[in-house]
């Protein structure tokens, strides 16, 4: 390229542009690239005039446009940058481009500041990284050219003075050992070992070599595709950092459990939260659908970090975690990851009862996921299944899942202890179920809503205990409890929708084991928890147990309003002969405040509480009674701040205070509308205000 053409205002970037002469032509280009995050950017620049071409692996062309988005099988060019632009459906897409070239862009390495925070601030070069490197490669150089020097002497049969040996040897071991304390302190970029970055050949070797070299640092992926053939194992210490997941890619082109890090425990308590040097970070770990063993494998270690890493399509799932403990997953995206025919997930946790006689083991525990995607169309997205995994949260990710009928629940977690789901939230269709848990204890499931169709069911809890539900957005969905399950809490706190709750009790439990209202807390003048419209059968709960709560509403936590509670509740009833439900106000010991007859069908009823005696009131309850037989559903409930009664009180034992107030239900013509406590007493003066016409 005979021209260039400097930038003043950009600072040492130049544009070496061809003339398109006969002396100096564009050159053609024809080169394979992968689309990343919608764009692919060209070698060069390409010529306008004859414009880029680009075919897919059956070699159908796709259509250049220039305005609008681009659609499926269409891609906009930017022929002032050589970037190219292509719709969702195209990620991860491997395409062929055809165009002339007319030059490059150029920026020197010496005005590319390198991240800082392991320098103490000091300024680093990209220039000053390759610099450095080149001292290392030029050390190790220099050693092997003093051993073919002795080897030279050797094999002429010449005589080599020990004095001379000795010093070979002691210059040797020096530069061996400099340039092992560089590579430690500063780690290397796999392409100084000869790694091919075109994705055509396996750097595996490579990667092995360089896990020999580094014992703590950084093993550098630069831009480009990596393809790993064979598995690697890295020791804790060591950590795989790509330029970007958008940038740097590995490919895995066999089935193979790829990448695996195993045992030590790094750093100290939480050290890798801060600026952790172990594990992987900003690249791509691509797979196969037909792969049968994970991406990443995670055993015998702890404290490890792994972030901005994108795990895609692999049939054998993402990652499988074994005997680890404090390690972090942040920014992660799990994409295709999992077959269900194999019986794979996306993140799968095992547990030391694989293998009970090996040393070292533990169970999986302290993981936490932050601000991940979990993504999948029929596999499944995460599951525990080890005895004793305990303490992993999930914050603020996202479950998508795309499946059909009949396909896996998402998330199964069995014999897991203390896993916490803190403000998630889960998109897809044809869900048949969210959670499926069995065999748990202290799961706790705190905002989570969901997108577009319901599911069949939110979660399925069977043998379970001290289950947590809380503030699932604005619908939950239908809840379905099996087996020996007890202690399950469903707190709704200000949720316009709670969606329906439905309590399947299939054997004999102890009192306090049904679904728990608790918390409910409503705005001053009443809200309507609602009638799931969007149901088959618009039910909240059902209960078909005698002596069992259909609900509780613990009323600790709400305000006390003015004129005391009311709840009033619409129940259907399916049973066998009339029965008289409990209608229950617990003050501290219990006491029975209602008993109204239900027959089959449906009917409302109500408990109210008055001002005075709301700060003792802990719960207000109804309880199926004992010989009760049949099925009863709630399905409506709402509050109001106010006090029913059909009399002004007349008993001597309950003091009234001033300005309570009773509303006259049912009302009658000539009646009033309510009466209020004018003087404070047992049974205090009332006065009755606005009269109802006769």
């Amino acid at each position: 390229m005979n021209n260039s053409f400097f930038f003043p205002n950009v600072d040492a970037i130049y544009l070496f542009k061809r003339a398109g002469t006969t002396e100096d032509p564009f050159i053609p280009i024809n080169q394979e690239l992968t689309v990343n995050y919608g764009k692919v950017t060209l070698t060069e620049i390409p010529n306008y005039k004859t414009k880029v071409n680009v075919t897919n692996s059956n070699s159908e062309s796709l259509i250049e446009i220039t305005t609008t988005e681009p659609n499926t099988n269409e891609f906009k060019v930017d022929y002032s940058t050589g970037m190219v632009y292509f719709n969702s459906a195209q990620e991860d897409s491997i395409l062929t481009f055809s165009y002339l070239g007319i030059g490059q862009l150029d920026v020197p390495a010496g005005r590319m500041i390198l991240d800082t925070s392991n320098t103490n601030g000091e300024r680093v070069t990209l220039q000053e990284v390759l610099d450095s490197q080149g001292d290392i490669g030029q050390r190790l150089t220099e050693a092997n050219d003093k051993m073919e020097g002795i080897e030279t002497l050797v094999n002429a049969n010449q005589v080599v003075k020990q004095t001379d040996f000795d010093s070979y040897k002691s210059d040797n071991n020096t530069k061996v050992n400099n340039t092992s304390t560089d590579l430690t302190d500063r780690g290397i970029n796999i392409k100084t070992l000869g790694a091919d970055s075109t994705g055509v050949l396996d750097i595996s070797d490579y990667l092995k070599t360089a896990a020999t070299m580094v014992v703590r640092g950084d093993i550098v992926l630069p831009r480009g595709t990596f393809n790993l053939a064979q598995p690697v194992v890295f020791n804790s210490y060591v950590r795989l950092k790509g330029q970007g997941n958008n940038v740097t890619t590995i490919k895995v082109t066999t089935d193979i459990a790829a990448i695996t890090f195993s045992g030590g425990i790094t750093g100290g308590i939480d050290s890798y939260l801060q600026n952790a040097s172990c594990g992987i970070e900003g690249l791509t770990l691509a797979g196969r659908d037909e792969n049968t063993k994970p991406l990443l494998s995670v055993m015998f270690s702890g404290r490890i970090k792994f972030s901005d890493v994108i795990f895609s399509h692999n049939g054998g799932g993402a990652l499988y975690l074994r005997s680890v403990q404090d390690t972090m997953f942040l920014d992660c995206h799990f994409r295709y990851c999992g077959n269900k025919t194999i019986n794979t997930a996306a993140v799968f946790m095992d547990d030391y009862s694989v293998n009970p006689s090996a040393s070292n083991q533990m169970n999986v525990n302290e993981l936490k996921f932050v601000g991940c995607v979990f993504e999948h169309n029929t596999g499944r997205l995460l599951q525990s299944t080890g005895n004793g995994n305990n303490s992993s949260t999930f914050t603020s990710c996202k479950f998508e899942y795309n499946g059909a009928s009949g396909d896996p629940v998402p998330i199964y977690l069995k014999n897991a202890e203390r896993f916490i789901f803190i403000d998630c939230r889960y998109t897809g269709y044809d869900l048949t179920g969210m959670f499926d848990i069995d065999n748990c204890y202290g799961i706790e499931i705190r905002g989570m809503s969901y997108n577009n169709n319901e599911p069949t069911f939110f979660a399925r809890i069977n043998n379970s205990r001290g289950i947590s539900i809380r503030g699932n957005g604005r619908k939950v969905g239908k809840i379905i409890k099996t087996g020996s399950t007890y202690n399950l809490d469903i707190k709704l706190n200000e949720q316009e929708h709670v969606g329906r709750f439905y309590n399947y009790i299939t054997s004999t439990h102890a009192p306090g084991e049904s679904v728990d209202l608790r918390n409910i807390h409503y705005p001053d003048g009443g809200a309507t928890i609602v009638d799931d419209a969007t149901g088959t059968d618009g039910v909240l709960i059902r209960q078909t147990t005698a002596g069992k709560q259909l609900f509780i509403v613990n009323i600790n936590n709400t305000v006390v309003p003015r004129n005391g509670i009311t709840i009033w509740a619409r129940i259907n009833a399916t049973v066998n002969a009339t029965h008289a439900f409990w209608l229950q106000a617990t003050y501290g010991s219990g006491t029975l405040f209602q008993n109204i007859t239900i027959n089959a069908g449906e009917t409302w009823v109500r408990i109210s509480i008055p001002k005075h005696k709301l700060p003792n009131t802990t719960a207000l309850a109804m309880v199926t009674p004992s010989g009760f037989s049949g099925t009863v559903e709630l399905k409506q409930m709402f509050y109001e701040n106010r006090y029913y009664a059909s009399a002004i009180p007349t008993s001597t034992t309950d003091s009234w205070l001033l300005g309570e107030e009773i509303f006259n239900f049912p009302p009658s013509p000539g009646g009033y509308e309510k009466w209020i406590c004018t003087a404070a007493g047992a049974p205090g003066t009332w006065k009755g205000v606005n009269q109802i016409q006769a």
